[in-house]
């Protein structure tokens, strides 16, 4: 019979000539003819979904033509059983076949298969960095990567090289660097190589460049921290570098009060001329490392005030001193700060205050002998420093005086037994009176002591 649909009747005669009949239909079929199979990609690796194709089939009769798939992994049936096979599933050296037979609906025809062996997929090196990414030579530096390999955990190896020197600096993840290995400027890199068993590899690097780390002042002082305006000044300064530079230091004095520059090296010599009592001195030290990293500090004192001093007082006349004599106090001051001190005083009898002058004129009402006269003398500066100093003399009596010489009456006509008297008129500035004391004389012989006197 030829391909096609057929209905096979048979019927059944008995001798009467009676009948029965019954039927069945069937088919005669072709099966289709062997598909042409391919498998992409080809070559595969572990990453690859395997994809299957089929096509060529005819059927005889014209049916259309479905194709069934099944995987075999290393010549043994798997579960896939579909066109494709995800990459999930391969491995690298497994042999992946796949098996499509053609159906016309009816039958199956003849398969085909088709093969691939899956090949190793080599490592890749991906997402290299370092951080931090602005690093100092003081830092630790990481390494980080991603090494993809999807057959295998494969070798990795990391160096660190300071490419400005050429010096290999480690081979781990981390890197601690120090003054010794790298400078400012210095490029930094880390190299990552991958292999596989089969040989296969990749690398990658990443690099970064060393920043300069700016240099710290940590403390500014001047001494002594306790000056006047004559003393030497010193400015010293503590700083460091973290990259392990060479600092250079520079100064600058200021006259904070009055806004002078005063000078620029380490120590300054003051005096009058730049600097008063009271003025703020000020050092600014400024470091620099040469990379263009600074950093400054200043510490300041204020002067202090010297007090002025009394080189010399006394009081003149010193000696011959009476009641009524006029007396001054000669004070010689000087200021080392500069300046003329002013000069106040104060004049005291026996503890009494008597005057405020540089002179003072004594009266019997006011002293009297063996009285001490004081003159205490005071030198005052422009900055309320001060100095004392006195001087004393002693008062000394007064000879009294006669304001009328000594005289004899009666003058004339003297004769035997005539009565003489004396007298005379004396005077004392420190008493107001005078006792008188009488001798008669007759050539240098005394004749008597009284104020009166008889001729005999």
């Amino acid at each position: 019979l030829t391909y096609g649909a057929y209905t096979l009747v048979v019927t059944a005669t008995d001798t009467d000539g009676l009948t029965d009949s019954d039927q069945v239909t069937f088919t005669i079929n072709g099966v289709p003819s062997a598909p042409t199979v391919g498998i992409t990609p080809d070559p595969a690796y572990t990453v690859s979904t395997l994809s299957a194709s089929a096509s060529g089939s005819v059927d005889p009769e014209g049916s259309a033509v479905n194709y069934s798939f099944v995987w075999l992994q290393n010549g043994q049936a798997t579960s896939y059983a579909t066109a494709t096979v995800p990459d999930s599933a391969t491995s690298k050296n497994e042999t992946w076949t796949v098996r499509v037979t053609p159906d016309d609906g009816i039958a199956d025809g003849t398969f085909t298969e088709a093969s691939v062996i899956i090949q190793n997929t080599a490592p890749t090196v991906t997402n290299v960095g370092i951080s931090p990414s602005s690093p100092s030579n003081t830092d630790s530096l990481t390494c980080t990567y991603t090494i993809i390999d999807p057959d295998e955990t494969p070798t990795t190896t990391v160096q660190w090289t300071n490419d400005t020197t050429g010096a290999v600096l480690g081979n781990s993840d981390t890197l601690i660097l120090s003054s010794s290995t790298a400078s400012v400027n210095d490029s930094i890199t880390c190299a990552v190589t991958t292999t596989d068993s089969d040989g296969d590899s990749d690398s990658g690097s990443a690099t970064v460049i060393i920043t300069n780390t700016p240099p710290v002042v940590s403390s500014v002082t001047i001494s002594p921290s306790s000056a006047d305006n004559a003393d030497t000044l010193t400015c010293s300064v503590n700083a460091s570098d973290a990259d392990g530079d060479s600092l250079t230091t520079s100064y600058a004095w200021t006259n904070v009060t009055t806004g002078a520059t005063l000078g620029s090296s380490d120590t300054l010599v003051l005096d009058s001329s730049i600097a008063s009592p009271t003025d703020e001195i000020q050092c600014t030290a400024s470091i620099d490392d040469g990379n263009s990293g600074t950093d400054s500090g200043s510490d300041s004192i204020i002067l202090i005030n010297n007090d002025p001093t009394i080189d010399s007082i006394s009081i003149s006349p010193d000696s011959n001193i009476t009641t009524t004599s006029s007396l001054s106090c000669n004070v010689s001051a000087s200021d080392v700060d500069g300046g003329s001190p002013t000069i106040s005083y104060e004049w005291t009898i026996n503890g009494n205050v008597v005057g405020s002058s540089m002179q003072l004129n004594l009266t019997p009402s006011m002293v009297s002998p063996s009285d001490s006269v004081t003159c205490n003398a005071t030198a005052t500066d422009s900055d309320g420093g001060n100095a004392s100093g006195s001087a004393v003399v002693t008062v000394e009596n007064s000879d009294p005086v006669f304001t009328a010489d000594a005289s004899i009456t009666p003058n004339t006509g003297v004769i035997t037994d005539t009565v003489l008297s004396c007298s005379a008129v004396a005077t004392d500035i420190d008493d107001g009176s005078a006792t008188l004391s009488y001798v008669w004389l007759n050539g240098t012989n005394v004749i008597g002591s009284g104020q009166t006197t008889t001729v005999s």
